[in-house]
């Protein structure tokens, strides 16, 4: 068999051939690539803004010290902002490992924003529901980052939101996770409605109000409370919406998974959060002038003039260069909650302020700098309008906060301990007594040191007449630590007066609602059913808002604090008589009200019997309380009251209405034995006693007209005619006399 013969020559021109292919197809690759990158680059073509244009403006240095240029008029146009096709792959990369999407391959686009059908389904139209988390190959683990140690630097509330166990099945039957609330949170109802309701992709839970040992989940809200033994798998969640100055200490509690506004809480609760629609565009063309028409330059809306960080000494100081117009009970112009839609429309009108877009005053050496900003931006309607480029390209989310709890219950992870909750809420590094300008360990950015905001720790502000004198003082002295200490007593009891505010301003809204609610009575109704209502929420009230503030009363002088409860208490006495009246048909005595407001001291009684116990033939004086309670004096009470007989009047023309006439006169004469009461201490009486039984005339007469017109009238008229001449019979009477409120 002869041997295969190859020459020299042969070999070359194959080698040569097989180069030439191997070229040719590098070479058709090169150019469709090429191709398909000018495409791309030619759909959103990218060109450098305006300098007056650029959303984030560096204005860390001065005013005077920037360059000035010549002010153009330019049409406005503004070019979309756009990433490059690197950028683009790394994005749906990231995209894909958070699973905000749902995509679930790098090559796959991450959507078609333009169609909000195949929006996620937290926005508006969005149909594109979460597929299971992916897990990695390697480590079995999801690849979703939904905890801070996970990723510190995002909030992850749409990595959240777009969760769903690996082994979640909608359709199996698994017990539902349990969420106890033991206080507050009223709008939670008890089980799984609310999930349903919110359409959550994670809905296998259910709220409750008690058996806290089956409770996955116990959710506090404010503060923790004792509630029994603490079963060894299960979680709890601290609640805060306040800041720390405005939340009480958390005392001897393992805290597993807090939710604040805070970005390294383990589920961030802002109110809103901005979601761009592709986030690849920041930025889109405007052809409405922001600009047009605008009258004024600055106001603002504020009801608590003494905030810690100083701001109404920093909007004192502002108007001195610039008109600040000052709505509220700080200022001297006046918008009230009653016609908000009237205030927007102002603020659309006149001021016509970036709405959700803001210029940080830190940015500015001093209020002076700020003014002469605003007034360059006063004179310049492109620079105005450049704060305006991201209308269009997103939208502000509802966070689905009940949503995200639910899938984080559900998630397979270690649980976790905050060794101390109260450092990592309130610690050094976190809060300052003064103004957070002050703060330097927890600044960001490229902030200077600024010697209008910081300077000297011994500057002294006089307040309003923005004058700082610089002080040695010797902080060794006794007289200054004295007043150091009266410093922080003061500071104490205004963090605890606006905390008791805000749970009377609660205890308000909700007293409203259950006298509308029990408005609602009529003969056709179920009015077991209502009434149990009524009764259930009353007793919450008394059970969460009141007793917190008996928590902040208790060791402390409650006269000091009842100016900051009395309108809740006087509205909560309205809403409870009300009710008595409409179940037992007579009037709620003072004393069960105040028995209502009385809570026994658990552990001061368990103390005390192990006291007893341990000295048996001792007799001891035991002088501590073993109850609290949420002081009211019987002028509250009596102001209550007053409250009641425009519910009174109220009801009764709406029984009227249905016919109910007999009603009506059972409901007078309770009225004139109230207002016979109020006679015998109105000589000698405060204003707000004055005032109220004011009121309570004018409800009576209302109430003797709508009577007499029955009586006189109603043998001369069809009985369906009847109630519209009684209730004609007090429209000569303006709202104004009983507090906003119409007769009928």
């Amino acid at each position: 068999m002869g041997l295969l013969r190859l020459s020299l020559k042969r070999c070359f021109l194959y080698v040569f051939c097989a180069t030439v292919m191997i070229l040719l197809v590098m070479n058709v690759r090169q150019k469709e690539l090429w191709h398909s990158i000018r495409a791309d680059g030619q759909s959103q073509p990218i060109r450098p803004l305006p300098e007056t244009n650029k959303i984030k403006m560096k204005l860390s240095l001065p005013l005077k010290r920037q360059r000035q240029k010549k002010k153009t008029k330019k049409p406005l146009t503004v070019i979309p902002r756009v990433r490059s096709i690197t950028q683009d792959k790394a994005f749906n990369k990231v995209f894909e490992l958070s699973n905000v999407t749902g995509t679930t391959s790098a090559s796959e686009p991450i959507s078609d924003f333009s169609d909000p059908s195949k929006r996620p389904w937290y926005m508006k139209g969005g149909t594109k529901r979460p597929i299971p988390a992916v897990k990695s190959k390697k480590t079995g683990r999801r690849i979703a980052r939904l905890w801070p140690d996970e990723d510190p630097n995002d909030d992850r509330i749409t990595n959240q939101l777009m969760f769903v166990p690996s082994d979640y099945d909608r359709s199996s039957e698994r017990p539902p996770k349990k969420i106890m609330i033991p206080h507050g949170m009223n709008e939670a109802k008890v089980g799984n409605e609310l999930f349903q309701w919110l359409g959550c992709p994670v809905s296998n839970c259910v709220i409750t109000r008690d058996n806290p040992d089956s409770a996955d989940l116990i959710l506090f809200k404010d503060y923790v409370t004792h509630i029994g033994r603490r079963s060894p798998n299960q979680l709890w969640m601290l609640y805060f919406l306040e800041c720390p100055y405005h939340t009480q200490t958390v005392k001897n509690a393992i805290v597993n998974l807090t939710a604040t506004y805070r970005r390294d809480s383990d589920i961030v609760a802002p109110y809103e959060r901005w979601q761009y629609y592709d986030p690849r565009i920041t930025q889109i063309s405007q052809t409405f002038n922001y600009a047009a028409n605008k009258t004024k330059k600055l106001a603002w809306f504020v009801s608590n003039c003494h905030a810690r960080n100083q701001r109404m000494q920093y909007a004192k100081e502002l108007s001195k260069y610039i008109q600040v117009d000052i709505y509220g009970a700080c200022g001297t112009l006046r918008c009230s909650r009653s016609q908000a839609q009237t205030c927007f429309e102002m603020l659309d009108l006149d001021y016509n302020a970036p709405y959700r877009s803001y210029i940080h005053v830190d940015e500015f050496e001093s209020p002076r700098e700020l003014a002469d900003y605003l007034h360059r931006l006063d004179r310049d309607d492109e620079l105005y309008n450049s704060y305006f480029k991201w209308k269009g390209t997103g939208e502000f989310i509802n966070t689905y906060f009940w949503c995200r709890v639910c899938a984080m219950v559900h998630d397979n992870r270690q649980p976790k301990f905050y060794k101390d909750v109260n450092e990592w809420w309130r610690g050094d590094d976190v809060c300052t007594l003064n103004s957070w300008r002050e703060n330097e360990n927890r600044s960001h950015g490229n902030r200077r040191n600024r010697n209008y905001h910081q300077g000297n720790k011994n500057k002294i502000n006089f307040g309003d007449k923005g004058k700082e004198i610089l002080h040695d003082i010797d902080e060794s002295n006794p007289v200054i630590q004295q007043f150091r200490g009266y410093a922080s007593e003061l500071d104490d009891k205004h963090d605890r007066y606006e905390r008791i505010v805000k749970f009377s301003r609660d205890i308000t809204i909700e007293s409203k609602r259950i006298i509308f609610l029990l408005h609602t009575i009529d003969k056709e109704s179920k009015t077991d059913g209502i009434l149990s209502e009524a009764k259930l929420r009353l007793d919450n009230l008394a059970k969460t808002l009141f007793k917190n503030i008996a928590h902040e009363l208790n060791n402390q002088d409650p006269y000091q604090y009842l100016r900051a409860y009395t309108a809740g208490l006087q509205e909560y006495i309205e809403a409870m008589t009300f009710y008595n009246y409409l179940k037992d048909d007579s009037l709620l005595d003072w004393t069960e009200v105040d028995k209502n407001l009385t809570y026994a001291d658990q552990t001061a009684a368990a103390a005390a019997a192990e006291a007893a116990e341990k000295n048996k033939n001792d007799d001891l004086d035991d002088d501590s309380p073993s109850e609290y309670r949420t002081l009211m004096t019987p002028n509250e009470y009596i102001l209550g009251v007053a409250d009641l007989t425009g519910e009174l009047m109220r009801k009764c023309i709406n029984n009227l209405a249905f016919g109910d006439i007999a009603s009506c006169y059972k409901t007078c004469n309770l009225v004139k034995e109230i207002y016979k009461g109020f006679l015998g201490c109105s000589g000698n009486s405060s204003k707000e006693i004055r005032r109220k039984f004011y009121v309570l005339k004018q409800s009576l007469v209302k109430m003797e007209n709508v009577c007499y017109t029955i009586k006189v009238r109603g043998s001369e008229m069809p009985k369906h005619m009847l109630a519209d001449a009684a209730i004609a019979s007090v429209e000569n009477y303006p709202p104004d006399d009983d507090e906003g409120y119409q007769a009928y």
